[in-house]
């Protein structure tokens, strides 16, 4: 089993520092789903939590058939990563 946390969990910095912020946010997490990928790893998802982050909207209560709408580079990593 493998659990990805690894991260760049910076609004600020994924605006200021975009280049490293995507090769960490979504290159990394492309390196990790490769590496499970030839290790056998089988891909599962024991239950989708959406993150903090502001990638959907802000009303309430949130449900899984939201729309995504990333407003910071590091949202939309992070809406990368779990596509």
């Amino acid at each position: 089993m493998v659990f990805h946390e690894a991260a760049i969990p910076s609004v600020p910095r994924s605006i200021d520092e975009p280049l490293s912020s995507h090769e960490v946010n979504i290159d990394g997490a492309f390196h990790v789903l490769r590496a499970c990928a030839d290790g056998g790893v089988e891909a599962r998802s024991l239950r989708r939590i959406r993150p903090r982050h502001t990638a959907i909207p802000r009303l309430l209560p949130k449900v899984e058939t939201m729309l995504p709408s990333p407003r910071s580079p590091y949202a939309l990593q992070k809406l990368v990563g779990e596509y």
